[in-house]
This record gives structure tokens, sequence and C-alpha cells, in this order.
């Protein structure tokens, strides 16, 4: 696969005139893939978003309640809540929220 700014590279270079072999040496990409853009045949990478993960238990999942509990036993300041009390990864941000 190569990106839309090799695609339109290729593209451009063929239609100023400069031969397949040359495209060759200058961008080390194989004669048989310059031939496919030049023709529209050779697919283009486009960047998705990533799939979303399947919720799983996280390590600290058995420990929220002790560690709630802790907090609110020592009466930590809201930085320290913050720290302690929210798990920083994005899958936990929600279910650990003092």
């Amino acid at each position: 696969m190569i990106t839309v700014d090799q695609f339109m590279n290729l593209k451009s270079r063929h239609q100023n005139g400069q031969s397949i072999g040359s495209i060759q040496q200058d961008t080390h990409h194989s004669k048989n893939t310059i031939r496919r853009v030049i023709r529209g045949e050779h697919p283009i990478e486009t960047r998705t978003s990533p799939k979303p993960r399947a919720n799983r238990k996280g390590k600290l999942d058995a420990f929220q309640d002790y560690i709630r509990k802790r907090v609110e036993e020592f009466d930590l300041s809201p930085e320290a809540k913050k720290v302690w009390g929210i798990c920083r990864c994005s899958r936990c941000w929600k279910t650990f929220i003092v």
C-alpha cells in the first residue's frame, strides 16, 4: 500500500514526462507498482480510526471499593483524589471516579 502523498508524487512525476524507470530509481517503488498507480489500479492507504476495544476487566477492578474507602477515610485534597481516585486509562475513566 502507498500513501496519498506517494500516490500524488508518482502521478505528478509521470504527468511531467518522467519515465517509469527514472521514477523507480528516485522513489524505490517497483516498476509494477508505478504502472498500477498510473493506470489507477493500486489501492491507496487511508487512515481510519482504530476499532474500539472490547470492555475488559482492569487490573484494579478488584480494588475499587478499597481505594474509594481509603480516599474517603483520609479525606485527601482534591488534587490527591484526582491522582488516587481516578484510574488514568480511558477504559476505567468513567468507572473509577471518586
